[in-house]
């Protein structure tokens, strides 16, 4: 496990951390928690995640990462096959990232756990992940609280999980 919380490595500090990831992938555990790191960083995150084959947990919580940054993650995310848990809460990304996640999420089948708590992602990022559910048996855990859902969308979400026979797992809205 690596960890660097609350110093600010900037993009910077991220970029040299993705080369290391490349270099020397032996890291299961990641977590870079208020790093003040933006799309930049995130970008270089994402071209990491094909060449670490043993990244398992990537938390990026408190981050600067908007939509950019998360599409590149989940272009990244479509193809990885070792991460099974990833977190974005509390970043800068709005429905067009969570819209980019569910799409990953519907290729993805490795991922169990996935929080994107404090993101605006409202109820069109939302649906656009509840897409996925039918599809991706995978995902356990789903954090969405203070995401700016109305309560329709809380419900179609909801309904969502509910639907695709989630039993043992764990939605928070």
């Amino acid at each position: 496990m690596y960890g660097a919380h609350r110093r600010p490595i900037y993009d910077d500090g991220a970029t040299a951390i993705a080369d290391a990831l490349v270099a020397h992938g032996s890291v299961t555990d990641l977590k870079l928690w208020d790093n003040r790191i933006s799309d930049r960083g995130a970008a270089a995150l994402a071209r990491a995640l094909s060449y670490a084959t043993s990244l398992c947990s990537l938390t990026l919580y408190g981050n600067r990462i908007a939509d950019a940054g998360v599409i590149a993650l989940s272009d990244a995310l479509a193809a990885n096959r070792s991460l099974t848990n990833l977190g974005l809460s509390a970043n800068q990304f709005s429905h067009l990232g969570a819209a980019a996640i569910g799409g990953a999420l519907c290729a993805n089948q490795t991922l169990r756990e996935l929080h994107l708590a404090y993101n605006a992602i409202g109820d069109d990022g939302a649906l656009a992940l509840a897409k996925c559910f039918a599809s991706n048996g995978a995902l356990l855990e789903l954090g969405l609280w203070d995401t700016s859902l109305s309560a329709d969308g809380e419900a179609a979400v909801v309904a969502a999980w509910v639907g695709s026979g989630r039993c043992e797992s764990k939605l928070t809205v």
